[in-house]
């Protein structure tokens, strides 16, 4: 059985295509909005790691540690978004726990990180600001539309 495009209009497709809501062109557009700003991240971070790669390891593992964590070959993009979603949870629910002083005896830093200390993160803040906030902007950034996306979907009318 074939369609003919008067039939779309019986259906409603057509309905979906062309459409003067503006809420639901906005709604759809979050799609190619969140794929493009998801690329641009990530690349932006391959690109950035790799040219403070020293910085990073340093941060994240110690001395020696970089040095094996290079050898057998890890991934540091990986890496820091872990560091980037406890970092969040840091600064926003002040959740002091993840990055523990460096005199705390009871608290360690997460094993994945083991050197990210309360004061290694400070220092690290200073140094890499603008890294930081690229990406939690893009995370938080990310996140909203999503909401908004889903909210749209499941709560307005068709």
């Amino acid at each position: 059985m074939m369609i003919f495009f008067e039939d779309l209009e019986n259906i409603g497709i057509r309905g979906i295509i062309v459409t003067d809501d503006i809420f639901l062109i906005c709604a759809f557009l979050i799609i190619p909005f969140g794929i493009l700003l998801l690329l641009f991240t990530y690349i932006y971070n391959k690109v950035y790691i790799k040219n403070n790669q020293r910085d990073f390891l340093v941060f994240f593992f110690g001395e020696k540690g970089g040095d094996d964590f290079s050898r057998v070959g890890g991934n540091l993009v990986v890496v820091a978004y872990w560091f980037l979603i406890y970092y969040s949870n840091y600064k926003t629910f002040s959740a002091k726990l993840h990055f523990p002083s460096i005199n705390d005896e009871k608290n360690k830093p997460i094993p994945i990180i083991p050197n990210t200390n309360r004061e290694n993160v400070k220092v690290f803040e200073e140094k890499h600001k603008g890294w930081l906030l690229l990406n939690l902007s893009s995370m938080y950034l990310g996140f909203i539309l999503g909401v908004i996306f889903l909210v749209y979907g499941f709560f307005m009318e068709g």
